[in-house]
C-alpha cells in the first residue's frame, strides 16, 4: 500500500526545515519573474511566497462540478494528468543542500496547495500513513485537477475511491433535501 500521507508529512517537515534558509536569490541568466518579490510588510516566509507564485503560474479555469458548485482546476494539455510538476530549481537545490528527508524534483501541485493551506492528515488516526489527499469534487475525475483547498480532504484510499460514484449526489428519498452522501454521512466531509 502506498504511504501518501507519510510522504506528505516528510515533505512538510523538509519545507519547514528550509523555511529560515530559503531566500530570494535570482541565479545568473534566470528570469527575474520566476523569483517573485516578497509583498511589502509581509511576514510570509519567502519559500511560501515562491510556492504560491509557482502554483499560480499554471493556467487554471473555473469549472462547474456535479453539485453546481465551482472548482478552480488546472488546465492540462496532457492525456491523463497526475498533477505532478517540477519544483522551482532553487527550492529543489535548497532541499538537497540541507539534506532533507524529502527531496524530489517533481511534486503534485495539490500537495503544495495543501501544505500552503496547512491541510494535514490526522496523524492520530489508525493507518494514517496510507491516507490519500482526496477531492470532494469531481474535478479530478474529469481529468481536471482541482486546486481549491476546501475541496480536499485526507482520507483512506477506499473512501477516496468511493467519492466518484453518482449516487453520492442523488437527493435522498426520505425528503430531507440532502444528498445521499450528506444524509447518510457516507463521507466525513460530504461530496461536492
Amino acid at each position: 500500500m502506498a504511504n501518501h500521507a507519510e510522504r506528505f508529512v516528510q515533505m512538510t517537515q523538509s519545507f519547514q526545515k528550509i523555511v529560515p534558509r530559503y531566500k530570494r536569490v535570482v541565479p545568473e541568466h534566470a528570469q527575474v519573474a520566476n523569483y517573485p518579490m516578497v509583498p511589502y510588510m509581509s511576514t510570509m516566509p519567502y519559500l511560501h511566497v515562491h510556492l504560491r507564485a509557482w502554483v499560480s503560474r499554471y493556467k487554471a479555469e473555473l469549472v462547474e462540478n456535479r453539485s453546481g458548485s465551482y472548482c478552480y482546476c488546472l488546465v492540462s494539455t496532457r492525456g491523463r494528468d497526475d498533477g505532478r510538476r517540477p519544483l522551482p530549481n532553487g527550492i529543489y537545490k535548497c532541499l538537497k543542500h540541507n539534506k532533507c528527508s524529502w527531496v524530489q524534483k517533481t511534486v503534485t501541485i495539490t500537495w503544495i496547495v495543501a501544505y500552503l493551506d496547512r491541510l494535514q492528515p490526522d496523524c492520530m488516526a489508525d493507518k494514517w500513513i496510507n491516507y490519500q489527499l482526496s477531492h470532494r469534487c469531481l474535478g479530478a475525475g474529469m481529468n481536471r485537477l482541482c486546486i481549491v483547498p476546501d475541496h480536499m480532504v485526507w482520507e483512506s484510499a477506499s473512501l477516496n475511491q468511493s467519492r466518484g460514484y453518482r449516487w453520492c449526489m442523488v437527493i435522498c428519498h426520505c425528503g430531507c433535501g440532502l444528498t445521499v452522501c450528506a444524509a447518510n454521512d457516507i463521507h466525513n466531509k460530504q461530496c461536492l
